[in-house]
């Protein structure tokens, strides 16, 4: 069992190659290793579309000439083999605009759409960069000093994972070694007796472990030491506070001393992250960190081998875009109202003659506010339109029409429960009532107008967007939202949102639970001085926050790894107000 093991890791990275403490001859496990697996995401690299006479042919990577179909005005391409496709339709810009899907990543089991324009080259070309989604699972082993009985070496040991936190389902608490042969012990999800969750082997030499984990294989090398590693959050060394660079995004930049802001808090909250002992998988996991006061970008610190070119897994923290879209798609003149009637907006084949009064009664607003009255309760997983119960079914790929089936157990509007068949919902509604793809409006309405960088939104097995969570968006870019919402509904002096939409998404509108919510924004009093401010946030499972407080004109953001881990709400709980606010002078 682990004991005291922030003692334990300490001395497995001062000592990794010591010999194992039984007396054997070969090296002991003890120390910090790490696996990486990619896989495959189909084409990527440069996209060219060519206009042959009345034909058109495409070109991907090893695609030289794949034939472009033409329906309604839209450009279609789709490789042999799962490896991608695009849609598109030219713009008055003279661009094509569009999205290419890729194939299921692996570690999430759903496809991506990644969105991708075409500029005019040359004769009758369009080119443009296809960047996939990247499908890598990485793992960190985590080994203490051991001891040997009966020949028998066992280890402490723990695995790290960022991209899904994969150590905190299969909770380890030991690594044997018998000879060649290696041993994860663990619980699954911290519960029940202790078995084998993984059998490999090590190398001779001790320097080589290979592991089987989610129907992978994954060869462990040692990185402790290795000042490139993202297992730590930084070299250790002192930080500097450097103000963000200006970029092409929108974002004016600034110092802390220009908006009123100490960088002493500042200061002890990234050393806070830095010096975080990684003692346990339950350890603090955070990606990114960005501060915005007063329209300024005044902080932007990343860890763990993130940076801003990367985009991050937003979870639930994209139910926030959803409603953004959804009042970015009313702003801009679409035929969508929060009035709206579900069932009768959505339509055949999903209304049927047979539906029941209050089916009809349901509103984009009650969707909004998570209170449709139908049976989709995220926490209840007895409940059939759950999140779990409905990605895990294979009977159905349509989820739209798994949600619109959902029994009504309460009348609408009467109370709100959160469950992520509601935002996802909203997307169906969007899309029928506009006549156009999800992907396209929120490409239109809010990718374009607030200057966003690569972004990928993973789909539903029918490809349409999941709007329930799961996206991943640059930092920058993510935190917009927050600053648009906080400033009424404007961007760099341009309206994107009503000022009543962008109020009604911040305040509390109903509870769910002990909390406020708005349209799919979290509300919070947030202790500040010698009394209480108020907040607003989007939050996703891991420790993804995009925070509001609009009394001192400042919005934060953090992305973090602690999927699934209570310790991912020590950052609104604690972070924000014990260090980003009493920053604030």
């Amino acid at each position: 069992m682990l004991q005291s093991v922030h003692l334990v890791l300490c001395l497995a990275l001062l000592a990794p190659n010591a010999r194992s403490q039984g007396g054997g001859e070969r090296p002991s496990l003890a120390g910090v290793w790490q696996a990486v697996r990619t896989f495959e995401v189909g084409a990527h690299g440069e996209l060219v579309l060519r206009r042959e006479g009345e034909d058109w042919r495409a070109e991907i990577g090893p695609f030289r000439s794949v034939p472009v179909d033409l329906s309604g005005g839209a450009l279609s391409v789709r490789l042999p083999g799962d490896r991608g496709s695009f849609e598109g339709q030219p713009t008055e810009r003279g661009t094509i605009e569009g999205h290419w899907t890729q194939r299921a990543t692996r570690h999430a089991g759903m496809q991506a759409a990644t969105p991708v324009t075409l500029l005019p080259g040359k004769g009758d070309t369009w080119r443009g960069n296809v960047e996939p989604l990247d499908d890598v699972f990485t793992c960190f082993l985590v080994v203490g000093p051991g001891e040997t009985v009966d020949g028998v070496e066992a280890y402490p040991a723990f695995l790290r994972n960022p991209e899904r936190n994969f150590g905190v389902f299969a909770e380890g608490e030991r690594l044997e070694r018998d000879g060649d042969e290696v041993r994860f012990i663990g619980r699954w999800r911290g519960r029940g007796e202790p078995y084998v969750l993984s059998m490999g082997t090590v190398s001779e030499a001790g320097d080589a472990v290979r592991l089987p984990f989610r129907g992978s294989t994954f060869d462990f090398e040692r990185v402790e030491g290795d000042p490139a590693s993202p297992f730590r959050a930084r070299t250790p060394e002192p930080w500097t506070y450097v103000p963000p660079p200006a970029r092409d995004d929108g974002w004016a930049v600034g110092t802390l001393a220009e908006v009123g802001m100490d960088e002493g808090p500042i200061r002890e909250l990234v050393e806070d992250v830095i010096d975080a002992p990684v003692d346990s998988v339950h350890a603090p996991y955070v990606h990114a960190m960005l501060i915005a006061r007063h329209g300024k970008l005044v902080v932007e610190e990343s860890f763990h081998g993130f940076h801003r070119g990367v985009p991050h897994d937003t979870r639930s923290a994209a139910k926030s875009l959803t409603s953004f879209l959804v009042g970015a798609t009313i702003q801009a003149g679409e035929a969508v109202a929060l009035d709206d009637p579900v069932y009768e907006t959505v339509g055949a084949p999903y209304l049927h003659g047979g539906l029941e009064a209050r089916k009809r009664a349901i509103t984009l607003e009650h969707l909004l506010t998570m209170s449709s009255g139908l049976d989709c309760d995220d926490r209840d997983p007895d409940s059939a339109g759950n999140e779990d119960t409905i990605q895990s079914q294979a009977e159905n790929p349509d989820w739209y029409e798994l949600i619109l089936g959902l029994d009504l157990v309460r009348p609408p509007g009467t109370k709100a429960v959160y469950g992520s068949a509601q935002p996802h919902l909203v997307g169906r509604v969007l899309s029928a009532a506009t006549g156009d793809s999800v992907e396209d409006l929120l490409h239109r309405h809010v990718a374009r107008p607030l200057d966003f960088g690569r972004y990928h939104l993973y789909l539903q097995p029918t490809g349409a967007p999941y709007m329930g969570g799961g996206a991943f968006f640059l930092a920058r870019d993510f935190l917009k939202l927050g600053q648009v919402v906080m400033d009424g509904g404007t961007w760099n002096g341009r309206r994107v949102l009503s000022e009543d939409f962008a109020r009604r998404s911040r305040e509390p509108l109903v509870r769910i639970g002990d909390r406020g919510y708005g349209y799919f924004w979290w509300s919070a009093e947030l202790p500040y001085r010698d009394g209480t401010v108020q907040a607003f946030y989007a939050g996703g499972n891991g420790g993804q926050v995009v925070m509001g407080v609009p009394e001192l004109d400042l919005v934060a953001l953090f992305f973090a790894g602690n999927y699934s881990d209570p310790v991912m709400f020590r950052i609104q709980e604690e972070l924000v107000p014990e260090f980003v606010l009493r920053a604030v002078e």
